[in-house]
């Protein structure tokens, strides 16, 4: 489990396509794996989605999603709004720093434990989150 921080514009490009761009492609993650998406600046994680496959990014398909050229892709599927929105570092016992550094931060697992525990991974539906 990852938390990526994005920008409000990339945002809503990452939900529309189920893809998000990285410069390298990441050490720990693997097909199945839960993505938790927050907003730079904000410590809070508002989405989840579940990453299928990770491939590099051979036809340019990142500047046309994104605007400028990443090397790698990460497909994902199922991205929902959770139903409630929280802070990592407010439920974790691991110790580690969850602070808004950085564009993105691996979750310990006993804290993923700890956040599955408290059904915070739970997600609501698009139409509930825009109040259609």
């Amino acid at each position: 489990m990852i938390i990526f921080r994005t920008s409000e514009d990339t945002i809503l490009q990452v939900v529309k396509h189920q893809k998000y761009a990285l410069a390298g492609t990441p050490a720990k993650l693997s097909p199945g794996d839960c993505i938790l998406l927050s907003l730079v600046g904000s410590r809070e994680v508002a989405f989840r989605m579940e990453l299928i496959r990770v491939r590099l990014d051979r036809n340019n398909e990142t500047d046309k999603i994104f605007g400028r050229h990443w090397s790698v892709i990460l497909d994902c599927r199922g991205c929902l709004p959770l139903k409630t929105p929280f802070v990592m570092s407010d439920h974790a016992v691991s110790g580690h720093n969850y602070g808004p550094g950085g564009t993105s931060v691996y979750v310990q697992r006993q804290d993923q434990e700890v956040i599955r525990a408290k059904g915070l991974l739970e997600t609501r539906p698009w139409a509930e989150y825009l109040g259609a």
